[in-house]
């Protein structure tokens, strides 16, 4: 677990000296700092084990993950632990990372969010200052804040993720992609330190070339000096790589699989891993949704259970494929998305874009459920504008980056401390990301790209079938018809009495938006076997998550 946190005043007063009295009680083994007008703390379990916390004179750092300026992430901090922050010392860092630099002396404090905001900052105005962090609810927590904001649990309950700046907790913004947060006495500023540049678009060969150099400089600046590491494996393609890649530096390598029986996710990540002679421990789950990768992993990965934990030097780092999927193989876009996107009208690729996602609110379920899903719409079309000086692909693809990724890995981040655990994100990196964007996007639709990828640089992975999404190019290796693709299962039992559970519990909250009498119709339905509302029992759970 890492958590940053803080609160800033450009006038210390008497009221200020509670706010402060609060952080350290509820965070008594913080380490803190304090100055005229700004109180910081930081606890961690140093998974990077090279420090959160580096302090120069009057300078403190904090980062939460690692730039990867380097493979050195203790010398990339003191780098970076200068009197002025400057962002143009990230311009060559391809990690997630969150870092807030404090100078005592100016009394500056600057909060600097990764290209993507993978790792975002939360802030709130609160008793005459700003209230800032890593995680949202200890400021809700702070704070005492109890209402909610409306269009963000609407837009979680129908997309998984919110827009922009919005986060389920009414008073709390997140940070955006490639913010940077300055406060002194002159005032509060934000602005963003990365912006993506879209010129001449790199042929196909060029840009796999490019993509390939980005993502084996990634690997090995994670990798640094380390041999032994731990990482999932799926039964599709992103996993897969980033195991072939670390195989191809000779690493000692432990996969952990999470997957139904008679799964393709299974079957295809056991059939890789005998050939390779790869390490896989499998760990049968009845529903793969239910918990999180991460939570499965903070539960299962222990010294207790493994005899390979005690290999890795870091063994709360896991390599994860996440950002692999829609960054490098564009799923999200269909066949009807592209249309849209040719067409170059912003109506149609948002309206494609909810009928893919089959985003409609129930309106049986919400009050004024017709005009929130107008509202709802408007918010994506708004979120889509902000790109409208780019060519419609592009501006498709920051869409999708700079909102579904941006917010991908948040809840994981948030729940840290329940599995204390971080991970290395290769598919996030800067270049990786910089030589997607210079292809055509039309390129990228349907894996093109990810496939030229892979058959060209890493053919070795490809002589085991794999899972594929559909409507994307397919395996043209056989998988046997008793393994089901992951989207086939009906939810097991277990999940939808979770889903009643959930249910139940809105309607006794008896807040908000939602319908109590429809909610009970269903969750007795669903009970009583007379029909299947299990898609609506979701919906409420997931706008009730927080």
């Amino acid at each position: 677990m890492s958590l940053i946190m803080g609160f800033y005043t450009p006038q210390w007063q008497e009221q200020h000296h509670r706010i402060a009295h609060a952080l350290g009680e509820r965070y008594p083994f913080a380490r803190c700092i304090k100055g005229d007008h700004c109180v910081l703390l930081n606890e961690s379990e140093d998974n990077w084990d090279s420090g959160d916390w580096h302090q120069r004179g009057e300078v403190v750092l904090c980062c939460f993950g690692h730039p990867l300026l380097s493979g050195d992430r203790r010398r990339d901090l003191i780098r970076l632990t200068h009197e002025h922050f400057d962002p143009v010392r990230l311009n060559d860092a391809q990690g997630s990372y969150l870092l807030v630099h404090y100078n005592r002396f100016n009394q500056k404090l600057t909060l600097c969010a990764d290209p993507l905001s993978i790792r975002p900052f939360y802030t709130m105005e609160f008793g005459g200052g700003i209230l800032f962090s890593n995680r949202m609810k200890p400021l809700a927590e702070i704070a005492e804040v109890v209402d909610r904001n409306r269009a963000a649990q609407m837009e979680y309950a129908l997309l998984g993720y919110t827009l922009g700046s919005h986060t389920p907790y009414a008073g709390i913004r997140a940070s955006r992609p490639g913010e940077m947060l300055s406060i002194d006495s002159g005032g509060l500023r934000r602005q963003r330190h990365h912006l993506w540049h879209y010129g001449v678009p790199l042929e196909r060969d060029q840009g796999v070339l490019a993509l390939d150099w980005a993502f084996k400089q990634a690997v090995g600046r994670y990798c640094n000096e380390e041999s032994a590491f731990v990482s999932t494996l799926s039964g599709g393609l992103d996993s897969r790589l980033i195991a072939t890649e670390l195989l191809r530096r000779r690493a000692d390598l432990h996969c952990l699989n999470f997957s139904r029986n008679q799964s393709q996710d299974l079957w295809c990540a056991q059939r890789f891993a005998q050939h390779h002679h790869l390490p896989l421990t499998v760990l049968e789950v009845e529903d793969t949704q239910t918990l999180s990768c991460e939570q499965r992993l903070g539960q299962h990965w222990t010294p207790e259970a493994f005899d390979h934990y005690h290999n890795v030097e870091r063994p709360r780092l896991v390599w994860s494929g996440n950002g692999g999927s829609v960054c490098v193989g564009l799923v999200f876009t269909s066949q009807e998305v592209v249309k849209a996107i040719t067409q170059g009208d912003p109506e149609a690729v948002i309206d494609a874009y909810i009928e893919q996602q089959q985003a409609y609110v129930p309106q049986a379920l919400v009050s004024d459920g017709a005009n929130e899903q107008l509202r709802f719409k408007e918010r994506l079309l708004t979120a889509l504008g902000e790109y409208c000086h780019l060519p419609m692909g592009k501006a498709w693809q920051l869409f999708l980056w700079e909102n579904d990724q941006h917010q991908h890995v948040a809840v994981p981040f948030e729940e840290m401390d329940q599995f204390n655990l971080d991970f290395y994100l290769p598919f996030y990196a800067k270049g990786v990301l910089e030589a997607m964007f210079a292809m055509p996007m039309e390129a990228a639709a349907r894996h093109g790209v990810y496939m030229s990828w892979v058959n060209r640089c890493y053919p070795q992975m490809l002589t085991t079938p794999w899972q594929t999404y559909p409507g994307h190019i397919p395996c043209p290796l056989a998988i046997p018809d008793t393994q089901q693709h992951q989207w086939q299962f009906r939810l097991p039992r277990g999940t939808r009495n979770h889903l009643q559970r959930k249910g139940w519990q809105a309607i006794l909250r008896g807040q908000g938006a939602l319908n109590k009498g429809a909610i009970a119709a269903r969750c007795l339905a669903d009970l009583l076997g007379v029909r299947d509302t299990s898609a609506h029992l979701k919906f409420v759970a997931q706008y009730e998550r927080w």
